[in-house]
């Protein structure tokens, strides 16, 4: 049975016009857009193209020459040291420009070299962690664990980050959580 729905005309052009500088004024999506063929290919383009990354810890940069291999939406990027402690990244395949930033020693990548600044457009996410984990900077690698999942990537995000049913059903764990957040005020140094 062929489940497939067509996506609104509607959406297809919002997805068009996603700005991530408004990423925190999202919406519900509609079901076809967990399956319709047509969004991964506009969400690709017009999403992950356009969107921060974290790739890895600037200790694994340590030294000038030092490079990582990374990735994005199955891209490879390199992110290398420079001689003056500067990060270059770039496309692996073909060493076109690939904007990259630090936040709390994590290593960012944009695959747009012309994308808007990392604070600029995650701004209340970084606060929020400083906020809620206010020696971030005093963090490092402990090991790095990566999985390959046969998943449509709304569906993760949704089950890893929802948690309407939280207040109801983790009482004791949310007011732990508040009062850690009540007790470690901190905001982002300059």
């Amino acid at each position: 049975m062929n489940d497939w729905v067509q996506p609104p005309v509607k959406l297809l052009t919002d997805i068009g016009k996603f700005n991530p500088e408004l990423a925190d004024a999202s919406w519900t999506l509609p079901s076809s857009c967990y399956h319709a063929l047509q969004v991964y290919p506009l969400e690709q383009q017009r999403i992950f193209a356009r969107t921060w990354y974290c790739q890895c810890h600037q200790s694994e940069l340590a030294a000038a020459g030092d490079a990582y291999q990374g990735s994005v939406e199955r891209q490879p990027v390199t992110i290398r040291r420079l001689p003056r402690e500067d990060l270059q990244a770039f496309h692996s395949y073909c060493k076109t420009a690939v904007a990259v930033e630090v936040f709390a020693d994590f290593v960012f990548v944009n695959l747009d070299a012309t994308a808007a600044a990392l604070r600029r457009q995650c701004g209340k996410f970084l606060d929020d962690i400083y906020r809620r984990c206010p020696r971030i900077d005093e963090l490092g690698p402990e090991r790095r664990i990566e999985r390959v999942v046969a998943a449509n990537w709304k569906t993760l995000i949704d089950n890893n980050h929802e948690c309407y049913h939280c207040a109801i059903n983790h009482r004791s764990l949310m007011k732990l959580v508040d009062a850690l957040v009540e007790s470690s005020p901190a905001t982002l140094p300059d």
